[in-house]
């Protein structure tokens, strides 16, 4: 199963903004979108993101 995606959407919230910006993440303002690497979402993150089955070749919806 591999990713299809490299980068995702978020938003700037308080609870995120040190995270993001310890990561290098310029913080704009709060509650803007901005794009992040799919690699520095935390691990409980509730992003969904999309896979593709190496086998058959559906793409399906992952939380991370």
């Amino acid at each position: 199963m591999g990713l299809i995606q490299d980068k995702v959407t978020t938003k700037w919230v308080p609870n995120n903004r040190k995270y993001y910006e310890d990561l290098g993440y310029t913080f704009t303002k709060y509650y803007e979108n901005f794009e992040v690497k799919v690699e520095d979402l935390p691990e409980k993150s509730g992003v969904r993101l999309l896979a593709k089955c190496d086998c058959c070749g559906e793409v399906i919806g992952l939380n991370k």
